[in-house]
């Protein structure tokens, strides 16, 4: 109810013109007094000019609410120019265009930030449970989930949706795991010594197995090393690929040299044995999915 009333707010505030720029829109709606804010401060004239010339953007532009919780520092530069970016993508869509789910790629691709294989970052867009939101890590986690609360403020040079809360970048995979108490696995790769390869390895989908899926093979207790490695890596493919890429009967190479088949039935997505039942988290350098089984590599067979 609360986030109802909040859109009619903001609704109510929105100035939307479509014969002017995406700044000068922004510059007449109250509700984003704290993006323009930004955006004129010295250091940010790159992203301004861009918002403010021809192009066909797209913007999900924070509210004040989310700015005040955010505690944007306008004086790192660099950092809060990308985050700007990450807000923007580089065609035009509409509400109307969405699909149940996609990952368009943003305008931010500062390497110190994304790591996807030369690439510029995604973010999830869901229209979805009667709501359109933003997604930028851990799928579900309202810490990394905004909502569309106005949509389709057209422009002369794009169009703006407006979202309560800043998206930050996307985290690492090890830090995503914690996040999702995925322990077995980040014990596995702690002792396996992989948490570096999994963080920075650029351009990767991770299927990472659940706790169950652990247990289910005795767990990492009396395993060494020398046998998770191989297990391990046979989870990790080296392209990025979220739920929209998989096709029912694809074949993944894997960093272990194996291969993985994808299977979809009845909607329902299977790496091998295992399914996939929770998909589509974002991390700095990929796409991690969650399956219910441990992949057994043919080579440890």
């Amino acid at each position: 109810m609360m986030k109802f009333c909040l859109a009619i707010a903001t609704a109510c505030l929105v100035a939307a013109d479509p014969t002017k720029t995406i700044v000068e829109n922004a510059q007449a709606t109250k509700q984003l007094s704290s993006l323009v804010s930004v955006l004129t401060t010295k250091g940010y004239e790159p992203v301004l000019e861009a918002l403010s010339g021809p192009g066909n953007f797209t913007v999900f532009a924070p509210d004040n609410y989310a700015f005040e919780h955010a505690k944007i520092d306008p004086s790192d530069v660099d950092t809060v120019t990308q985050v700007l970016l990450y807000h923007v993508l580089g065609f035009h869509v509409e509400s109307k265009d969405l699909k149940l789910e996609q990952f368009p790629h943003t305008l931010m691709k500062d390497a110190k930030f994304v790591n996807v294989g030369g690439d510029s970052q995604v973010v999830g867009v869901y229209d979805a449970f009667k709501r359109v939101f933003v997604n930028w890590g851990l799928f579900g986690s309202p810490r990394h989930t905004a909502d569309v609360v106005v949509k389709d403020i057209e422009c002369s040079n794009g169009v703006v949706h407006i979202i309560d809360k800043v998206m930050h970048f996307p985290g690492k995979t090890s830090a995503l795991a914690v996040e999702a108490d995925l322990k077995e696995l980040v014990g596995a790769l702690k002792k396996a010594e992989l948490v570096d390869a999994v963080d920075t390895s650029p351009g990767v989908t991770i299927f990472a197995p659940d706790n169950l899926a652990f247990y289910e093979i005795g767990g990492i207790q009396n395993l060494t090393k020398a046998q998770l490695t191989p297990i391990l890596t046979y989870h990790v493919v080296p392209a990025v690929a979220f739920s929209t890429d998989l096709k029912d009967g694809q074949e993944l190479p894997t960093l272990n040299g194996g291969k993985l088949k994808v299977r979809i039935h009845n909607g329902r997505v299977y790496i091998n044995d295992a399914q996939v039942v929770f998909a589509n988290s974002i991390t700095e350098n990929g796409a991690v999915h969650v399956i219910n089984k441990v992949l057994i590599p043919p080579s440890v067979q």
